[in-house]
C-alpha cells in the first residue's frame, strides 16, 4: 500500500468515528474549518413533512420493473421473467444541491440517495462520487469551496455515467418522462461533462434529445445549487456494488419496462443501412486489464464458424444498433458493448463469456425483452468465493464453443 492510499485510509477510519457518534462540536468544526458537513439520509418514498415545502410532486405514476434469470450453457432450464411493481414520482425540489458524477441530492441538512433504501441488506456496497463516508444512517459530503448557483434544470447526472451502459439505461431512459410531457419544454438538462467529451455519447444524447432542450454541463465532483430541480423516478434499478458476489441475488438488478420500450423504439428510427456481417464477435480493443480473459484464443475458434471480429468503439451509435439489429450470432466477453442487445432482433442468438456462474440479470433481462435467444458460458474452473470480484479475470473452454455449434 502507497503512502498516499495509507493517510486516504487513515482520513476516512477518523471520518467514520466523527460520523458514528455525529457530536454537534464536531460537526462544528468540520464544516468551519474543513468545509466538510454530515447529512441524513432520506427517502424519496417518504419525505419528511418538514420538506414539503421543498418539495413538489409533480406526477405519480405505477411502473413495472422487471428482470430475466440468465441461462448458462449445459444447464437446460428456460428463465422466465419476473415483474416487480413499483410506485415512482417525478418531483420539483426547491434550493437543492446536485454532484457531477453522482446520485447524491442535497436538501437543507438531509440527503436523497434512494439506493440506500431500495438495497438495506449488509451485503451492498453504496459508491459514489459525493460523500467521503456514509452509515446506516448518514454521510460526510466532499467538500465544496465554490457552489455555483442556477434557477432551473432537469437533473440527468448519474454516478456512472462514464460508462455506455449505465448512460444509456440509467440517463438516456429517463428522457421518456421528458419527451412525453409539455412541462420539462425549454427546460435545461443538467448532464455530466463526460457525455460531451466521448462522441458516441454525444451522439446518443442528440438523437434523443428531440426537444432540443438546453443542456448544462457538470465536471466530475462539481456542486451546484439548483433553484428549482426536476427528479425523475429511477429507470434502472441497481446496487452500486457487494461486499460478497456470491450472495447476490437475480431481482438486484430491475429495469423499467415502458423506458426499456421507448428506447428501443426511439432509437431504432436512426439504425443507418450499412451492411455488417451476420456473426460478429465482440473484441475489447481498448477495454480495461479487468475481467480479462483468453481473448485470442476464443476469437480463432469463432472464426471457424463463420464470426468476424468488431470493435464497438470505432463505430457510430446509429452504425452499432444497425450492427446489433442486423446480426444473427453475436459473440463476446460481458461488458458495456453488450448494452447493444436492446437493438437485436427477435430470436438472434447471444454468446456471453463471464467468469463465474452467477445471477446478474443486466443482459439477460434485455436480451429477453427483444427475444433474443442469450446464454452464458462461465468458467467452470474458477472457484466462486466469499472474496471474488465481477472483474476477476477468467479462461473459457473452447472446446465447450465447439461442442455449442457442433451439437
Amino acid at each position: 500500500m502507497s503512502y498516499l492510499l495509507f493517510i486516504d485510509l487513515i482520513k476516512k477510519k477518523i471520518l467514520k468515528i466523527v460520523l458514528f457518534f455525529n457530536f454537534s462540536v464536531f460537526n462544528f468544526l468540520l464544516k468551519k474549518y474543513f468545509k466538510i458537513e454530515i447529512y441524513n439520509f432520506i427517502s424519496l418514498d417518504n419525505l419528511d413533512n418538514k420538506l414539503l415545502k421543498n418539495v413538489e410532486i409533480i406526477n405519480r405514476h405505477k411502473e413495472k420493473y422487471f428482470y430475466t434469470l440468465p441461462s448458462f450453457w449445459n444447464y437446460n432450464k428456460i428463465e422466465i421473467p419476473s415483474t416487480i411493481n413499483k410506485k415512482v414520482k417525478e418531483l420539483k425540489l426547491y434550493s437543492a444541491q446536485i454532484f457531477g458524477n453522482s446520485n447524491l441530492i442535497l436538501l437543507d441538512k438531509n440527503v436523497i440517495y434512494q439506493q440506500k433504501f431500495d438495497f438495506k441488506d449488509y451485503n451492498y456496497i453504496f459508491l459514489d462520487g459525493g460523500f467521503l463516508v456514509y452509515n446506516s444512517k448518514r454521510c460526510i459530503v466532499k467538500p465544496h469551496k465554490n457552489i455555483k448557483k442556477i434557477n432551473q434544470g432537469i437533473n440527468l447526472t448519474a454516478n456512472f455515467s462514464w460508462n455506455y451502459f449505465h448512460l444509456i439505461y440509467e440517463v438516456i431512459s429517463k428522457f421518456y418522462y421528458i419527451n412525453n410531457s409539455d412541462l420539462y419544454d425549454n427546460i435545461p438538462i443538467l448532464i455530466d461533462k463526460i457525455i460531451l467529451q466521448v462522441p458516441q455519447y454525444k451522439q446518443i444524447l442528440d438523437l434523443i434529445n428531440s426537444k432540443n432542450l438546453p443542456i448544462v454541463t457538470i465536471e466530475k465532483e462539481q456542486r451546484i445549487e439548483v433553484k428549482e430541480l426536476y427528479e425523475l423516478p429511477n429507470t434502472f434499478l441497481s446496487p452500486p456494488g457487494y461486499k460478497n458476489i456470491k450472495k447476490m441475488l437475480g431481482s438486484d438488478t430491475c429495469f423499467n419496462r415502458a423506458t426499456v420500450n421507448f428506447l428501443r423504439t426511439e432509437l431504432l428510427k436512426f439504425k443507418t443501412n450499412t451492411v455488417f456481417p451476420k456473426r460478429i464477435f465482440l473484441s475489447r480493443k481498448n477495454a480495461s486489464s479487468r475481467r480479462s480473459y483468453n481473448e485470442m484464443e476464443v476469437s480463432n475458434c469463432l472464426v471457424k464458424y463463420g464470426f468476424t471480429k468488431v470493435y464497438t468503439e470505432e463505430l457510430s451509435i446509429s452504425d452499432q444498433m444497425t450492427l446489433f439489429n442486423e446480426a444473427e450470432y453475436i459473440a463476446g466477453t460481458t461488458g458495456a458493448a453488450f448494452s447493444n442487445i436492446l437493438f437485436c432482433k427477435p430470436n438472434c442468438k447471444i454468446i456471453c463469456f463471464t467468469n463465474y456462474k452467477l445471477p446478474l440479470t443486466i443482459f439477460s433481462s434485455i436480451a429477453d425483452f427483444v427475444g433474443a435467444e442469450m446464454i452464458y458460458f462461465y468458467d467452470e474452473n474458477k472457484k466462486l468465493h466469499s472474496s471474488s470480484d465481477l472483474h476477476d479475470n477468467f479462461n473459457v473452454q473452447t472446446e465447450k464453443i465447439d461442442t455449442y455449434f457442433t451439437a
